[in-house]
């Protein structure tokens, strides 16, 4: 009962890793390693944004579609509401992709200069 939070290490190779990991935390960063490390966010962010905008409309659209179609199939006085809620949901749908595209694109363009150039300074600094 008192090693029920033992922590038993399989070989020297995962210690070594864990101690390499802490070490690391504790070192101060290149000028280059900081570099990468803000190409990677604004290609994150590039990436990142659009996909869940578009996710986002994708699922409200969904779950639109779908109340819509739960109120029409009742057949009572909400079949209305319920082709109305279809139709916004489908349209939702419909314009997640295009949505996606167009955001996409236009913060590639919005940050293209600074990952360009960030990405010139790094390959510089590994020529030298």
């Amino acid at each position: 009962m008192g090693n029920k939070f033992k922590i038993d290490y399989d070989g020297n190779e995962s210690l070594k890793e864990e101690v390499e990991s802490i070490r690391d935390s504790y070192i101060e960063k290149s000028k280059s390693q900081i570099e990468l490390e803000n190409l990677r966010k604004i290609d994150s962010r590039v990436k990142n944004i659009p996909l869940i905008i578009s996710l986002s409309f994708g699922i409200i659209g969904t779950l639109l579609f779908g109340y819509g179609m739960a109120e029409f199939l009742k057949l009572k006085n909400y079949y209305v509401l319920g082709g109305i809620s279809i139709g916004i949901g489908i349209i939702f749908i419909a314009i997640a992709y295009p949505l996606y595209n167009k955001i996409y694109k236009y913060l590639k363009n919005k940050y293209k200069d600074q990952i360009l150039e960030l990405s010139e300074k790094i390959l510089n600094d590994i020529d030298e």
